[in-house]
């Protein structure tokens, strides 16, 4: 008999992963075909051949993480101490005793000794998808007497996509999920066969989401009491409770050790930016729309709720034959309902009803009761004030969509006994692809291609016992682009200053983030380098290609040049867009000043987003405006104000669009702005009555622009070298990664040249093209056309700011020279 069970057993581990290596290789293609190399950073490609190099996000982070882990298994790194990251100084601060997403980051580090990360990474994922799918297999089979309906169940599982919107995304949810069928498998089986087994499964998986995700963990403790009640109704297994007792010891030790495990993990988030919990804003912007369980190859937020038709159709059938088992309202009364088929139906609409409220708490604040249901939960629940993202509780929705499809394909092989065994057989796997095929077209594999090293990082890890660095552009310590530092520094095991993470201390905000934020235009005064130095940081590394517009006013390559001419910074390697720089003790010889090179604003503002306290103000429609929109004054004495401070240094200038009336036409207004503080500037107007303001912008010289400018003038991404030259590499500058910003003074005809060469690419090879826009240029190819530039006559029919880009096809290198403007 044991053997037979062992068997059977075998078989359902064996049949569970060849069913979801299918799935894995349908919903992840291409992937398989270079799993040694890189890693999935996105469920939702928008790149032109699914492959980007070292691209930033949590797919990074969370590999650090487990490469960390790895670290105190060899030795390498002192257990708990996480010194890579938010390394002030003092390394015995950096100790964290932590689970480090155990047990999977133990199962990287095994697989990663003997073949690559990025292999380690993929097989861990797949791994977590097989017990998802292993896991949901039995617990189908508790509910469910079919020897194929479990299968279809644990396949439906794992197809959603909001796992895989997890899984892909590098979010530690998507592997923790694994865990959820197994705790309720764990619970069913203690309370309905008293075995320890299954308090021993309940137990081991609620300590792994507690050590994996947090949120999975939180989710999963209140559903607990709701799956017991479950289970109680359908078993009628509260009689003899007392004979779980001895049995669920283990299974109670281990939830215990996870609860405890939680609560030491939450003493961490004191004095962070996350003690008082998420705004109610936040939760509003990562609240989907209902109609997103229906959007097809849906975008961002509006992608990860997709539940799609079939399984809607599969789920509501259900429904109403679980209606229709229910015979008469006479079960309602009595001990009738507690036995046979009213325990069946009870235990079906529960599970509907878990669904049903599920779905409507993911929706957050765009929710039932238009919101003031997530509002009541964060008053009542412990720490839901806590949740950013409403949909994070789907992360029950898996199972509970399995157990609910589960049951109503059983329900419909029953009914009338339309169905004989091998007609059901094909219904059953018949339904099932369908169901897959239309999950399957909503993901679509994004890879990140894992650098095998950089030479800025090795030069900075060179010979130096403890390398210390900052990387630049610094940010408050929760953007992901901060994951391309944690990958690089645990990488050469350089400790690094920089840090990402979703909680915060608050003394880093403060402390670091804003005490040095001007280093991000290159602004590092004496001060700053001893302060720098006490922290034992001796390098600063530069992003060029990690370096958005709300780091700085301008363009990267001001703070380049301003790095190259400070005297207390060395260059030292460049690599690609990687630049190292040694911080001098004392200052050496002054380089040569840096070439006055234009800069063009980051900072722009649209007025109708501004503040104006004290006044009566009014948002009125304007095709005129930049945006559609202005902002109209109403009554005199009003201080119009931006919404916070820009790092902007002293004496920069500043300009903003406005008419006298809403006839007049709009003309463009100097203005200098508020320094509250060093280096920090407010957009400050007292406008008169019946003034429209339309556009605000920073740091632009209005009407003075140079007839020839270095390509690097412009923001951008790749890389640049001194010459002001911008290299574009396919597999790594896809999209827009240039543009700027042209502010004509008046309608005028102009003409734009740019000066540019494509080594590699064939002639008459395509190679992006350019744009001018609102309503000025066209979308315009730009072909390879050797020793000849692309010139571009621009007709701006007003003086609106616009915006130059080049839109990169990504298929061959291309080098912009330079551009001139007359």
């Amino acid at each position: 008999m044991q053997d037979q069970r062992n068997h059977r057993m075998l078989k359902t581990a064996g049949l569970s992963f060849l069913l979801t290596l299918i799935v894995w290789v349908a919903f992840t293609w291409p992937l398989p075909r270079h799993m040694g190399e890189g890693i999935p950073f996105s469920s939702q490609n928008l790149e032109k051949d699914h492959l980007r190099t070292m691209f930033q996000g949590d797919h990074l982070q969370l590999m650090y993480h487990f490469q960390l882990f790895r670290d105190f298994l060899s030795g390498d790194t002192p257990w708990f101490h996480n010194l890579y990251e938010f390394n002030t100084g003092d390394d015995a601060a950096t100790k964290r005793i932590r689970a480090y997403f155990f047990p999977f980051s133990f199962v990287f580090a095994v697989i990663s000794w003997v073949s690559t990360d990025a292999l380690a990474w993929n097989l861990c994922g797949l791994l977590s998808l097989w017990l998802t799918t292993w896991f949901t297999v039995l617990l189908v089979r508790v509910f469910v007497d079919h020897p194929l309906i479990p299968y279809a169940a644990g396949v439906i599982a794992i197809c959603l996509p909001w796992r895989w919107v997890n899984l892909m995304g590098g979010s530690p949810m998507g592997f923790a999920m694994c865990w959820i069928p197994a705790f309720w498998l764990g619970t069913t089986l203690l309370m309905r066969d008293k075995s320890w087994k299954g308090g021993m499964l309940c137990g081991l998986a609620s300590l792994f989401m507690s050590f994996g995700d947090f949120q999975t963990y939180y989710f999963s403790l209140l559903s607990f009491p709701a799956w017991k009640l479950l289970t109680v109704i359908r078993f009628d297994c509260l009689r003899g409770w007392k004979s779980m007792i001895k049995p669920g010891i283990p299974g109670i030790v281990l939830i215990l050790l996870g609860l405890a495990h939680a609560l030491y993990a939450k003493k961490g988030h004191a004095n962070s930016t996350l003690d008082t919990g998420r705004t109610l804003d936040e939760v509003t912007n990562c609240s989907p729309e209902w109609f997103n369980f229906f959007t097809w190859q849906g975008l961002g937020l509006e992608a990860h709720p997709f539940l799609g038709y079939t399984l809607v159709a599969l789920l509501l059938a259900s429904l109403v034959l679980i209606a229709r088992k229910w015979k008469g309202r006479e079960r309602l009364i009595g001990l009738g309902v507690f036995a046979g088929i009213g325990r069946e139906c009870l235990f079906g609409l529960g599970v509907f009803a878990g669904i049903g409220m599920v779905l409507a708490f993911g929706l957050g604040m765009n929710g039932p009761l238009e919101g003031h249901l997530i509002t009541g939960l964060r008053k009542v629940i412990p720490a839901y004030d806590k949740i950013r993202q409403p949909l994070k509780i789907w992360c029950l929705l898996p199972t509970l969509l399995a157990l609910a499809s589960a049951l109503g394909l059983s329900l419909l092989l029953a009914y009338r006994n339309v169905f004989v065994t091998r007609r059901s057989t094909g219904f059953i796997i018949g339904i099932t692809t369908v169901l897959v095929v239309e999950n399957m077209c909503q993901v679509r594999t994004t890879i990140c291609l894992l650098a095998p090293g950089n030479k800025a990082y090795a030069a900075v890890a060179g010979g130096q016992a403890q390398p210390r660095a900052l990387a630049i552009p610094l940010w408050p310590g929760d953007s992901d682009w901060s994951s391309l530092y944690e990958y690089y520094g645990m990488k050469y095991r350089v400790r690094m200053l920089n840090g990402y993470s979703p909680v915060v201390k608050k003394a880093y905000v403060n402390g670091v983030f804003k005490a040095y934020e001007s280093i991000n235009q290159g602004v590092l005064s004496p001060k700053q380098v001893r302060g720098l130095r006490k922290m034992g940081i001796q390098y600063l590394i530069l992003h060029e290609n990690a370096f958005p517009e709300n780091v700085s006013p301008w363009p990267v390559e001001q703070t380049l040049q301003r790095f190259r001419a400070h005297p207390q910074l060395e260059p030292i390697v460049q690599d690609g867009p990687v630049h190292a720089f040694r911080l001098r003790p004392e200052p050496g010889p002054q380089p040569p000043p840096p070439p006055d090179i234009l800069r063009f604003p980051a900072r722009r503002y649209e007025a109708e987003g501004m503040q104006a306290p004290g006044g009566q103000v009014e948002v009125i429609e304007d095709p005129a405006a930049s945006n559609g929109e202005a902002l109209f004054i109403h009554e005199a004495g009003i201080t119009v104000q931006s919404v916070r401070p820009t790092l902007i240094h002293n004496g920069a200038t500043g300009w903003y669009r406005a008419r006298t009336n809403r006839e007049a036409p709009y003309t463009w207004r100097a203005f200098t702005p508020l320094f509250p503080a060093p280096n920090m500037a407010f957009f400050q107007y007292l406008p008169a009555p019946g003034e429209v303001i339309d556009f605000i912008l920073y740091g632009s010289l209005l009407g003075q622009l140079p007839q020839s400018m270095p390509a690097a003038s412009f923001f951008h991404g790749g890389y640049s070298n001194p010459k002001g030259e911008v290299f574009l590499r396919p597999r790594h500058d896809h999209g827009v990664p240039y543009y700027g910003y042209l502010v004509p003074q008046n309608p005028v005809t102009r003409t734009l040249t740019v000066y540019y060469r494509a080594p590699g690419a064939p002639p008459g090879a395509r190679l992006g093209h350019f744009t001018v826009s609102p309503d000025v240029l066209a979308p315009a190819p730009l072909i390879n056309q050797p020793g000849q530039a692309r010139v571009l006559t621009l007709v701006f029919p007003d003086n609106r700011p616009t915006t130059f880009e080049f839109h990169y096809d990504g298929t061959y290198p291309v080098t912009l020279e330079r551009i001139t403007l007359e």
